[in-house]
Order: structure tokens, then sequence, then C-alpha cells
């Protein structure tokens, strides 16, 4: 699940990823690194779950579309 929160004046982007995935070789980390890049933002975190600053609020959408997109990659790119 790639999500958005705009609380106030701080935007973050938020990848959550199952395990069932992980063991795909799909990881939040590297998927918030992937999409992060949509807002001008930098992030990182853990296999499960990561997070990513938003410079650009104006990309979000974009960037949270991009998320499927990236994530069917990941698993192209596992299977071989």
């Amino acid at each position: 699940m790639l999500a958005a929160e705009m609380p106030n004046e701080k935007h973050v982007l938020f990848a959550f990823v199952s395990e069932n995935l992980i063991s795909r070789d799909v990881r939040a980390d590297a998927l918030i690194r992937e999409v992060s890049g949509f807002v001008g933002g930098r992030g990182g975190g853990k296999a499960h779950i990561a997070q990513a600053g938003v410079e650009d609020i104006t990309k979000i959408d974009e960037a949270l579309e991009s998320g499927a997109n990236t994530v069917k990659a990941f698993l192209r790119e596992a299977e071989g």
C-alpha cells in the first residue's frame, strides 16, 4: 500500500508491504525510493514500512499512481 499524509505543512509518503510481497523481493524501502523521485523527496525505511518527505505536492497523485507500476516491475524482475 502506498499512501500520502498531508498534515499542516509537512507532507509525507508512506509505503507498506506485506510479508507475501517481501518474500517476492518487493520492499517498502525500495518502493519509496522509486516513487519519492516524483515529488522531489527522499526517503527510506525497512522492508515492510518506509516513508519519504514530499517537496512538490502537485505531483503526489502521480507518485501514488506510479506505485502500482513500480510493484509490477519489481515482481517481473523477481520472476526473472
